[in-house]
């Protein structure tokens, strides 16, 4: 069956996206103000290409500091509940007769739900996500990293959306900190005494 499968993705599907992206899931990320990432493991044959769990983590992060998110530990996460966990797994089959492999990649926004008839059960629950699948050689299992990436692209996407704020805030330029400042001043001394020097 595995093989059927994967030899009808190969026929008919060489990529394709799914997605649960739409105004109600991302009114769930309004006020999220950190993440923390989380990636599950990947099978052997795509860490020897280099898509790691390390790898991933920080290809994703990259991304999310660049967007100007907040990235969070587990303990500050759990401190925090404007807070989400996005969780990243990949998955992969390989062709039996040809070096292909079917992929599939889940970029998921986890956030504490209650229920609204019992308020004190909680649970974690997906409440954003975007998948892809497709088809890559075997000898192009790292470009994967790059498929995940626009996935994240897309979630950061969905994030601005709905917190304008966090765009405006990358926008902005950085206040100099006191030990900044102090650098400045220092140099800003050492050139003037160099100037008093020189005849």
């Amino acid at each position: 069956l595995g093989v059927l499968l994967l030899s009808g993705l190969v026929a008919m599907f060489p990529r394709c996206v799914s997605a649960f992206d739409n105004q109600e899931s991302r009114a769930t990320l309004r006020g999220v103000a950190g993440i923390e990432v989380g990636v599950g493991e990947v099978m052997p044959e795509i860490a020897r290409a280099g898509v790691t769990v390390k790898t991933i983590s920080a290809e994703v992060k990259k991304r999310l500091r660049r967007a100007g998110l907040t990235l969070l530990s587990r303990k500050e996460l759990l401190q925090r509940p404007a807070a989400a966990f996005l969780a990243i797994s990949v998955g992969a089959v390989r062709h039996p007769t040809q070096k292909l492999y079917a992929y599939s990649i889940d970029v998921s926004v986890y956030q504490t739900a209650t229920l609204t008839r019992d308020t004190s059960i909680a649970l974690s629950l997906p409440t954003w996500s975007i998948a892809s699948f497709g088809i890559v050689r075997s000898s192009n299992l790292r470009g994967l990293l790059a498929s995940i990436g626009k996935r994240v692209d897309q979630f950061i996407v969905a994030h601005r959306a709905v917190n304008p704020r966090v765009e405006a805030r990358k926008k902005s330029p950085a206040r100099p900190t006191a030990a900044s400042r102090s650098k400045a001043k220092t140099q800003k001394s050492k050139a003037v005494r160099k100037r008093a020097r020189t005849p």
